[in-house]
């Protein structure tokens, strides 16, 4: 399908008159670039080509140390990994293809089936898009590069929200290894995105593991303040490296000030993700951040508590739906921070997702691993919390010499209503399955505090909720119908239900219809993330292709 939108776009330059030039190891730049006399490099053929030409470049190696400047039109293919652009140009923030124009260009380009190389570092930028819209890069290896294979942004480094959004890029089927880095705590992303409206990036492989400790950057990163809206992150293997403590992040995907339908789905994550910035807000969308369908989490656990699954930080206004990951091997699953003063923090739903082995390993400090966290805030606790909504989700604890802490918390900063936790299954936190406390000595209000209907099995405080602080002391308090019992899992990494088991119909209707795996939701729901016995909804039969619930729909892929 994406290559024929790709032809489409095409047709029209076809029947202007679009002529494809060549660039060969044994070409003359001054030749006339046709398929039987091809020019030497990119960098002439690019000062040579009008829109909607296309220039090919036949399998070898081309160094490149003059910046090739790509016109708005004009596409470059290769055949594939043996068609390889490199540069022994290790200037300070060389790009060795830049495509800039002024805000609100038509790129109608594509960049594909080549492999791009930094020369071992020497390079600071792969390719570099600017302005443009409706540019699509696809089926690209990039190594190497010191800071970035691909930054996307909307204007001129200004950090401040476009005027007008880059709108319809794409980035699929690439391989990004080694391109981006970590230096005094701030970092940069194999592929960076600011600006962005409607980009879809998806099956991708990003591997970011080869520096040193702590100076590996982000797969993916926002850039230029960010502000990206209705976009979508979607079936791309994102590894960093493991952390160890030694000053870089815990992140495979960072972004910041988004503005509004944000999708992120079905991937596969070493590391966090991080939603963060100033003001992350809805729109004109029905959410802010949908997060959804994800695997996230190292293969197993460390000894620093700084690893952590999803982060939701600064303000946000609108929802941020969390449902349906499974989130494993971290010191916190979910970890919510209030990082700025008289900000507002409303509509929050984390539900139906596994939260497993949460904590530290053997050999790690005592006190630490939470499964869905209220971090003590960074400045005053002057912030309003609304609506957050924590159900139908299981939440374990690691087994380890290393104790933990809490399964969730209940905010503890400025003033929240409305807080409900119900249908979760909580298991083996050593301090207490749900924790809450006044982070401000006194002038933290906690009204309309909801827990209900949940199991609580092995946790400390004899599964009770525990409230610390002044203490933090909840008014229109409603706890009731929490079971204390095993939930009788099958087992084995399997958290769905043995038939035997109290928490099956124990649960409280909430208006969820779709469990963990996309089954139906009756009316007397059962708690924690698997309806026993459900059925799928019913969906028609389509051969090639597998049944996906995702984004609220069974799909097929």
């Amino acid at each position: 399908m994406k290559k024929l939108l790709i032809l489409l776009w095409f047709i029209p330059a076809l029947l202007i008159g679009q002529t494809t030039y060549y660039i060969d190891e044994a070409g003359d730049n001054d030749d006339g670039g046709g398929v039987g006399d091809p020019w030497l490099t990119l960098t002439y053929a690019c000062t040579q080509v009008a829109p909607p030409d296309i220039i090919h470049v036949n399998a070898g190696t081309y160094i490149e140390n003059t910046v090739c400047a790509l016109a708005a039109g004009v596409s470059i293919e290769g055949d594939g990994a043996t068609s390889i652009i490199t540069t022994t140009n290790a200037t300070a923030n060389y790009t060795i293809i830049n495509l800039t124009s002024v805000e609100g260009t038509d790129g109608s380009q594509s960049i594909s089936d080549l492999k791009i190389d930094g020369g071992a570092l020497k390079a600071t930028w792969g390719i570099w898009v600017q302005g443009r819209s409706n540019v699509v890069l696809h089926d690209i290896t990039f190594t190497d590069f010191i800071r970035s294979a691909i930054r996307m942004q909307a204007t001129d480094n200004t950090g401040a929200e476009p005027t007008n959004y880059a709108a319809g890029n794409e980035v699929y089927s690439c391989t990004i290894t080694n391109c981006s880095r970590m230096v005094t705590g701030t970092g940069t992303g194999c592929l960076e995105i600011g600006g962005q409206e409607g980009i879809d990036i998806d099956d991708n492989v990003i591997t970011q593991t080869a520096r040193a400790a702590g100076s590996n950057g982000f797969p993916i990163k926002y850039c230029d303040g960010g502000f990206n809206k209705d976009f979508k992150i979607h079936d791309n293997t994102l590894t960093k490296a493991t952390y160890n403590g030694s000053g870089d992040w815990d992140f495979s995907i960072e972004l910041w000030d988004c503005r509004g339908g944000v999708e992120i789905y079905d991937n596969i994550l070493s590391a966090g993700v991080d939603i963060g910035g100033y003001i992350t807000e809805k729109g004109t969308y029905s959410y802010a951040v949908y997060i959804h369908n994800n695997t996230i989490g190292p293969a197993a656990l460390s000894t620093e508590d700084g690893t952590r699954g999803i982060v939701i930080e600064g303000e946000w206004k609108g929802y941020i739906d969390i449902r349906y990951n499974h989130i494993k091997n971290v010191a916190r699953g979910i970890s919510i921070q209030s990082s700025y003063a008289g900000k507002t923090m409303t509509d929050l739903n984390i539900d139906y997702n596994i939260i497993e082995n949460i904590g530290l390993a053997n050999g790690g400090a005592d006190y630490k691993g939470w499964g869905i966290d209220w971090m003590e805030p960074l400045v005053s606790t002057d912030q309003t919390v609304n609506n957050i909504n924590i159900r139908n989700n299981v939440i374990t604890s690691a087994e380890t010499d290393a104790s933990t802490m809490w399964g969730i918390a209940v905010p503890g900063v400025g003033e929240a209503t409305n807080i409900r936790i119900q249908n979760n299954i909580v298991m083996n936190f050593a301090y207490a399955p749900v924790y809450g406390t006044d982070w401000d000595d006194g002038s933290v209000t906690l009204d309309y505090l909801y827990i209900e209907n949940n199991v609580f099995h092995g946790n400390g405080n004899s599964n009770l909720p525990r409230y610390g602080g002044s203490p933090l002391a909840p008014t229109h308090n409603t706890t009731q119908n929490n079971l204390i019992v095993d939930p009788e899992f099958v087992g084995g990494g399997d958290y769905s239900l043995q038939a035997t088991s109290d928490a099956i119909d124990a649960g409280l209707d909430v208006g969820l219809t779709r469990d963990y795996l996309g089954k139906v939701v009756g009316s007397s729901p059962d708690i924690g993330a698997y309806e026993y016995g459900a059925e799928f909804p019913h969906v028609p039969i389509f051969f090639g292709g597998k049944p996906v619930f995702s984004n609220g729909k069974i799909v097929f892929r």
